[in-house]
């Protein structure tokens, strides 16, 4: 069955092409001693397009014997224009000088790669590197598909490339001399390190500052950090070469899941950077919806072919931030003058980085790796954007340290105020006392003498009232006595003064005598009051 499969699908390439496809004769490639590099471009290849991406180096050979079908590119890139098709390159190389060469492929991405030379007996040697093997297993230890070339001084090899990716892919190889490598290469990983080194420095600094100031953006900072890490890493090679190269199943999301971080800590980091909480709740519901509409789009992600550029939509979102920044800044948030300076330039980066994806523009060194040169410029002016806020942050606990100086001065004042009308009042009051303890103790004096008086007084009526008790004795008993006797005899008179006519003298006698008696016992009481 496989058999008849692979020969209907060779029959197939066949019948398809056979009528359109014209005989080409490309250029020989030379190596020289001064060579550095040569790319295989039009000029030196001619390509196949096996659409039913089945054939073996056999069929194609032995099509090639039976009918030229190799054709020329006439496209400045030569890409996998159809993701379903395999495609095949013929090139020849002749080498003149004593030199080491290596083959090259700048797009690192490329699914499966497979390098066909002929060896002593005639036959072909396949060599195998892709995003789909793992990363040991290549043959060139390098995040660039690589192999070595080794052709006899002064002869000419033939060599097949089969190409099959399910994303669209420069299919341009390059050959080097091994020092050119080896010095592009030492460049370039160090241009790595110094990028990397930024970037992990950034999340080290920024979540020391997490972690002493409890500042939510300075984390959502080091989540975009690492977020933009990933996907860089995931972009240019060095992720599958240094941390996942054991599992290159992950080179088909890993990308999807690093921009996503990155994507979505920035829009948190705008919510919070901005203070878009209290100075903005509108912005803010916008940017929460935009992070749910990015959930959905990783979703998507997940489940629509890779070929689709996904990118469009991020940077739509970094639209957004850069126009919320711009906004915050018209309405007077100062540290925001930096953040959209730093949100422009990652802008500028992704469009030339989604176009160059495109391939709209051609691929260099400014466009292949321009995202990288955003990133570190957009990551030094929001670390100034961040230090203006910590310096504005710091100039508003200043004012209000002011503030607080002067409401404690101005309450200080008052206070002093108040106590110094307090002690005033207290004066007064301990004065008005004192006056009053005095006047108190005058009376006490005056009572206390008094008191004496009254004793001496009381004493002396005592004794005046003793005497006249006494008085009162003496005339009681004067009237017992005294007063008794010519009343008794007056009573006698009376009895006797029917009979005796003299007896009334006599009454009259005894009572001239009571009335003397009488007056001297009321002038004795007189006298003693």
């Amino acid at each position: 069955m496989r058999v008849f499969v692979h020969s209907f699908s060779f029959l197939f390439s066949f019948i398809f092409l056979s009528n359109s496809l014209v005989v080409s004769a490309s250029e020989t490639a030379i190596l020289e001693k001064n060579t550095t590099d040569v790319y295989i471009s039009r000029q030196y290849a001619d390509y196949f397009e096996d659409v039913s991406a089945a054939l073996f180096i056999s069929d194609i050979v032995q099509f090639e014997n039976k009918s030229s079908f190799f054709k020329a590119s006439t496209a400045s890139d030569f890409i996998n224009t159809n993701l379903g098709s395999a495609y095949w390159l013929r090139f020849r190389i002749k080498n003149t000088s004593d030199k080491a060469f290596r083959l090259e492929l700048f797009d690192f991405d490329i699914d499966e790669v497979s390098l066909f030379s002929r060896n002593e007996k005639g036959g072909f040697i396949e060599r195998k590197a892709g995003f789909v093997y793992p990363f040991s297993k290549r043959e060139v230890q390098h995040k660039n598909i690589s192999f070595s070339i080794a052709i006899p001084k002064n002869e000419t090899s033939t060599f097949y490339m089969r190409f099959y990716s399910k994303r669209h892919n420069v299919l341009e190889p390059v050959i080097r001399s091994t020092e050119e490598v080896l010095n592009y290469s030492i460049s370039e990983y160090i241009l790595f390190g110094i990028y990397y080194g930024l970037l992990l420095l950034m999340i080290f600094y920024n979540l020391l500052y997490f972690i002493f100031l409890r500042k939510l953006h300075y984390l959502f900072y080091v989540l975009y950090v690492c977020g933009i890490l990933i996907y860089q890493m995931s972009r240019n090679g060095t992720g599958f070469q240094y941390v996942w190269g054991h599992f290159p199943q992950i080179n088909s999301y890993i990308d999807n899941v690093g921009l996503f971080v990155g994507i979505s800590s920035m829009l948190f980091f705008a919510i919070y950077f901005l203070e878009l909480k209290t100075r903005n709740l509108f912005l803010r519901n916008v940017l929460l919806s935009a992070f749910g509409l990015r959930i959905i789009l990783l979703v998507f992600e997940m489940h629509v072919p890779v070929h689709f550029q996904w990118e469009i939509f991020d940077l739509l979102f970094v639209q957004l931030v850069l126009f919320v920044g711009y906004l915050e800044y018209k309405r007077g948030y100062r540290p925001a003058k930096w953040y959209v300076m730093a949100y422009a330039i990652l802008d500028i980066a992704f469009i030339i980085t989604w176009l160059e994806q495109l391939t709209w523009l051609e691929s260099g060194i400014l466009t292949v790796y321009s995202l990288n040169i955003g990133t570190v410029l957009q990551f030094v002016f929001l670390s100034i954007s961040i230090g203006e806020s910590i310096k504005e942050t710091y100039n508003q606990r200043n004012e209000a340290q002011q503030l607080l100086l002067q409401e404690y001065k101005r309450n200080n004042d008052l206070q002093e105020q108040v106590n110094k009308e307090l002690e005033q009042k207290v004066k007064e009051r301990t004065l008005e006392l004192e006056e009053r303890n005095d006047v108190v103790l005058k009376q006490k004096v005056e009572i206390d003498a008094i008191n004496d008086n009254l004793e001496v007084m009381v004493r002396k009526r005592t004794k005046q009232l003793e005497d006249k008790n006494s008085r009162i004795k003496e005339y009681a008993f004067s009237n017992s006595h005294i007063v008794r006797g010519p009343l008794a005899r007056i009573l006698g008179l009376v009895s006797i003064a029917e009979h005796e006519p003299k007896v009334i003298e006599l009454i009259e006698k005894n009572a001239k005598e009571l009335d003397i008696v009488i007056k001297e016992m009321t002038q004795i009481l007189a006298e003693e009051e």
